[in-house]
């Protein structure tokens, strides 16, 4: 073969590589359409880190900012028609929120420094407890809704339900963003954009016995998969031109080694959650060039964003629900949408 020849050969070759990868690639990032179920009625207020289902599915928590200085919004939606059920009116502003797993009672974080408790049919609040120190920002309830975990910018408490009572952590970690409870209830864990660490905790003790650290934008998010198997933590960073983002990463929780760094557009607050069978780990995010919102969806096994596709506004959260029909996502303007998720996953499940 003439060197003349061998050079035409090699350079089709390459182009044949390069044409290979660009394709893989892009079918990656390839972001879909698809039509949200419907729109939640009267959904309007800044739903901001408040969503929360019951553990059968059926109803949706929406807590937050009516935009009003004092005055929050606390709502309770049928999920399967979108319809209003309940609204809670003059109920504080609240930072965070979550239900319990029969769905009976609201634990809601509000900005007056009170851990509130509501409890049904009527939802008025039963229990008013002061959090000492400074303002709480986050909560999360242990699987068992035995305990709670609350955390301020400094300092996390965790309390007994049954008791009221709470004891405080050590904690090395500055500005916490992000709580979440393993599936057994055996342990926790904080994400800080300050310092730019995760913290995991062993339930009854009070160090941290693993601190991650590796995100160049600081920790926003964390959730452990329910096989206990792995943990997610997610970023949110504006990024520079040509930069590549890791928006999640990956970690066993045996061994707190990195498994994975899942590249796509970084995620939004503490928007990630696993599906139920711990396959995919989803994020939401703004910053996609050309798309006002999208959902990513990422393979926890590989790493590889395997689906994606855009919503018609930004969004400033989404929730999945506990049997992965449904996820809901807040516009920035407030509305809430239903997506068909189980039909969802069908266009990228690998069987």
């Amino acid at each position: 073969m003439s060197i003349m020849k061998f050079r035409m050969f090699t350079f089709l070759l390459f182009i044949m590589l390069v044409a290979t990868c660009w394709c893989a690639y892009s079918k990656d990032i390839t972001v879909s359409e698809v039509t949200p179920t419907f729109e939640f009625e009267h959904s309007k207020g800044q739903f901001t880190d408040g969503l929360s289902f019951s553990s059968d599915s059926k109803f949706l928590v929406a807590s937050g900012d009516s935009g009003k200085r004092v005055e929050g919004i606390l709502v309770i939606f049928d999920v399967k028609s979108g319809k209003l059920l309940n609204s809670i009116p003059g109920a504080p502003s609240a930072y965070d929120t979550t239900c319990t797993k029969d769905g009976l009672k609201i634990y809601r974080i509000t900005d007056d420094k009170f851990l509130r408790i509501h409890s049904a049919p009527k939802w008025n609040v039963e229990t008013s407890i002061q959090i000492p120190g400074k303002t709480a920002v986050r909560l999360f309830l242990s699987p068992d809704d035995t305990i709670l975990v609350t955390a301020a910018y400094h300092g996390i408490l965790v309390w007994e339900i049954k008791t009221r009572t709470s004891t405080a952590v050590e904690s090395q970690g500055q500005g916490v963003t992000g709580l979440a409870f393993s599936s057994d209830g055996k342990e926790f864990a904080a994400s800080y954009s300050g310092s730019r660490t995760v913290e995991m905790y062993r339930l009854g003790e009070i160090k941290p016995y693993r601190i991650l650290e590796g995100h160049v934008g600081g920790f926003l998010s964390v959730r452990y998969s329910p096989d206990l198997k792995t943990l997610a933590t997610g970023f949110s960073k504006k990024l520079e031109k040509d930069e590549q983002a890791t928006p999640v990463m990956l970690w066993d929780v045996a061994t707190g080694k990195l498994l994975h760094k899942c590249e796509g557009p970084p995620t939004h607050r503490q928007s990630n959650d696993f599906t139920n069978d711990s396959k995919y780990i989803i994020g939401l995010s703004n910053q996609l060039e050309g798309y006002p919102g999208v959902v990513s969806v990422w393979e926890v096994k590989t790493g590889k964003l395997v689906y994606q596709w855009k919503t018609d506004k930004p969004c400033v959260t989404f929730a999945l629900s506990p049997d992965n029909t449904s996820l809901i996502t807040c516009n920035q303007d407030g509305k809430l949408h239903r997506w068909d998720f189980e039909t969802i996953r069908k266009q990228f499940d690998k069987k």
